[in-house]
This record gives C-alpha cells, structure tokens and sequence, in this order.
C-alpha cells in the first residue's frame, strides 16, 4: 500500500502549464509515497525562435531526518530548524544543466513549481528557531 504525499490527479491540478511547460507531465508515485514528476521545457532564444525541449525533473519528497542549523553570532546557542521528519519538500532537477543555467531555466522552474506546491497547501513550511 503506498502512503502518497498526493494522489496523481491532484498534482496533475496543481502542477504548472504554460508559459513554456507544454508538454504533458509524467509522475510516478513509488511505493514509499515519493513522486517523481517530469516535463520538458520549450525553450525560446534571444530572437524569439523555438530552441527545442529542456527536459526536467521534480522529485517530491519527506524528509527521512531532522535537518538543523547551529546559529551563531548574537544568535549564538539557539537552533534553526530547517525540515523535520516527515516534512514534505521537492527537489529540481534540470537534465541539460549547462543549456538550462544559460536561460535562467533552473530559478524560473524552482519558482514557478514551488509556488504552485506551496499555495496548494503541499509543502511543510518551517520558519523556527528553537534554543539549543
């Protein structure tokens, strides 16, 4: 039995199109409830001429572990919380990297997804600082 993060029909409401994601996505929910979503980019250049597909991937997953930051300076013995068990998060991942950093692809694509996954209610947001 898989314990989904989201079912595959949800995100393929939340997931963006348009504005270059023109094609159709491809997720895989596996079987530890991670998903595995992929699309393809279609790129123009300078002078407004297609320049063929950048293919991506988002992985979205739970944190398996605590992840902290020890805060120095005048902050010094407190802690930042950056993700806890469970908290869902994703990762980007551009498959032409050198293509995909000379468009700006990867920052454009991490902000379009994350504020598609966020308004959505999808990803854990932490904002905390605890003290030691």
């Amino acid at each position: 039995m898989k314990k989904e993060i989201i079912s595959e029909e949800r995100l393929l409401e939340i997931l963006p199109s348009g504005s270059g994601i023109d094609c159709d996505w491809n997720i895989i929910i596996h079987d530890n409830g991670n998903v595995t979503a992929k699309n393809e980019f279609h790129a123009m250049n300078e002078a407004g001429f297609y320049d063929g597909y950048m293919p991506f991937t988002v992985k979205i997953f739970r944190h398996t572990k605590d992840v902290l930051n020890e805060l120095k300076g005048p902050s010094v013995g407190k802690t930042q919380v950056i993700s806890r068990i469970g908290d869902v998060d994703f990762k980007l991942f551009c498959n032409e990297n050198a293509r995909a950093s000379f468009y700006g692809l990867k920052e454009y694509l991490n902000d379009t997804i994350s504020y598609h996954l966020d308004i959505a209610g999808i990803l854990t947001n932490r904002n905390e600082v605890v003290n030691g």
